[in-house]
């Protein structure tokens, strides 16, 4: 008879476990967290992950781009920040898709899948938003080479408002890569849109010399929101422009994007949120002049001395570059003399450029000083090079060109600011650091996933007035069952009746004086 030692019985049921993968208990989950938003039907990845089907089919590619970090696309490197709303893997979730299909992609019993995940077709914030902007159906003209478009829109609006939240909805997500917006109070943009016949006119860069730039989408981004009591101002003597990229190959195909405004019901005590350039080619540059030499890999740093008096608050960075964009980062130097990093981009990637928002607003004090370094490569071993041989390159506005700047979205700070939750993806991981003094622990929740009924399990070293709260993955509440109710010291059972749209969401528990315990569940 042959035994088995302990330790082969535990390898033998390790590998039993992982031989035991699935599309139903152990892709599926991941895919539709993480994946679908761009992975479906109209979106604007080429495949769609929402079924077996299509995932099967699609395995190989799946785990080369796995395993060559082409997938998922997220930019930034959240070892060095962390940023709202990530597309990003855990390596077990990577390895498991991984293992998955190395197994040969099984499908499991599908009646155990969960339900694919549901997105609008007309956006994705909720309610009906107060200014609609929609752009003619436009038909593009990229054969051979990116199209960049501009649509000017005479704003509606008799004064001033301010902008609570504001989303992009492509008319046509197969070809919509990116969407920039702008304000133009001089009348230089409506002028080159009147001076062409057909709808728009081309455009590259900034959309025209006089107008000023409040934000930008791309796919996979999320709308953007802003904390209660703030918001961009949207000047009613300004037209609004938006700028469409169309990639190359998108020729005839027809598009008519919209753009959702949200308005504060009132102007009285808004707190503007501001766009500002905080580095740039010229006055920032340390490393002027901005000219990067054939055959070289070429770094420029710049150096923003913030000596305004005022302490500010950060909400989002937006780097950019062109196609010789080989790395980026951007940190503020404290006037301690500590760092508070913003950003890093180890890979540039010309086609996903965004507005990154912190998980919580950043507070920067008066005597910092914003730094960056971006970095070039106009040798023949970038891939991306548009000239070959390589040629100096400047400053400029064509595809051909460069650029080098960081915009920042930022308040004037004031106390508690950053205490603002943008999203609550990084509650637990994040916001619960160890001198939150909440009392007590939120222990379970259940059924996970939920239909109807959600019961929570918690215990309290003291009484106290707690609130619970049901908050989305974009980090707004979306219900609020119980609001400052007693409880006394001990273990509590809470049941809750919750109507969610499919999707991962958070409880969070919150005491009177904001301190918190939260976890993840999924409502399908």
């Amino acid at each position: 008879m042959k035994y088995f030692t302990p330790f082969a019985i535990l390898f033998l049921a390790f590998s039993l476990k992982a031989q035991d993968l699935t599309w139903a208990e152990d892709a599926a989950p991941i895919f539709f967290e993480n994946c679908a938003s761009c992975h479906r039907d109209g979106g604007i990845a080429p495949f769609s992950l929402t079924t077996f089907e299509s995932a099967a089919a699609n395995a190989s590619l799946i785990q080369w781009s796995l395993e060559n970090g082409i997938m998922p696309p997220w930019p930034p490197d959240p070892n060095y920040q962390h940023h709202a709303y990530e597309r990003t893997l855990t390596e077990a979730e990577r390895q498991t898709l991984i293992d998955w299909v190395e197994q040969g992609a099984a499908p499991g019993n599908l009646v155990n899948a969960p339900d694919p995940p549901e997105f609008p077709e007309n956006g994705d914030l909720p309610g009906t938003p107060d200014l609609v902007l929609q752009i003619p159906t436009y038909t593009s003209q990229a054969t051979g080479a990116d199209e960049y478009r501009c649509f000017v829109f005479k704003n509606p609006v008799q004064e001033d408002r301010f902008v609570t939240a504001w989303e992009i909805v492509p008319g046509n997500r197969e070809i919509v890569h990116h969407v920039v917006a702008f304000q133009d109070e001089s009348g230089q943009c409506a002028a080159a849109d009147d001076a062409t016949p057909e709808p728009g006119y081309i455009c590259f860069g900034n959309s025209c010399a006089g107008a000023e730039m409040f934000g930008a989408w791309a796919p996979g981004g999320n709308p953007l929101t802003y904390p209660a009591g703030t918001g961009i101002r949207l000047k009613a003597n300004a037209d609004i422009v938006v700028q469409l990229h169309y990639p190359a190959g998108s020729a005839g195909e027809t598009d008519s994007t919209k753009i959702h405004f949200f308005f504060a019901p009132s102007n009285n005590g808004m707190r503007e949120v501001k766009f500002a350039t905080v580095a740039d080619p010229w006055t920032t540059n340390l490393n002027t002049p901005f000219v990067i030499p054939p055959n070289t890999v070429k770094t420029f740093h710049t150096r923003l001395d913030l000596d305004f008096g005022i302490d500010f608050t950060i909400l989002r960075v937006f780097p950019h570059m062109h196609l010789l964009g080989k790395s980026m980062k951007a940190w503020a130097k404290l006037p301690d003399g500590s760092i508070q990093p913003f950003i890093s981009i180890p890979q540039w990637d010309f086609d996903w450029q965004g507005m990154y928002a912190f998980p919580k607003l950043l507070h920067v004090p008066d005597g910092s000083k914003i730094e960056t370094e971006f970095t070039y490569d106009n040798t023949s071993g970038n891939p991306y090079n548009p000239n070959s041989p390589p040629q100096t390159v400047h400053y400029g506005e064509e595809t051909t060109d460069e650029m080098l700047f960081l915009f920042m979205e930022y308040l004037p700070y004031q106390p508690g600011d950053e205490d603002i939750v943008l999203d609550s993806t990084f509650l637990t991981a994040v916001f619960e650091p160890s001198e939150n003094d909440f009392p007590g622990e939120l222990s379970n929740v259940s059924p996970n996933p939920v239909d109807e009924l959600l019961q929570l399990e918690f215990s309290l070293s003291s009484s106290a007035d707690i609130s619970i709260e049901i908050v989305n993955s974009m980090g707004r509440v979306v219900l609020r069952p119980v609001v400052a109710r007693r409880f006394t010291e001990g273990k509590h059972k809470v049941e809750l009746n919750v109507d969610l749209s499919p999707g991962l969401y958070f409880v969070v528990l919150r005491n009177a004086d904001g301190q918190l315990k939260s976890t993840k569940f999924v409502a399908r």
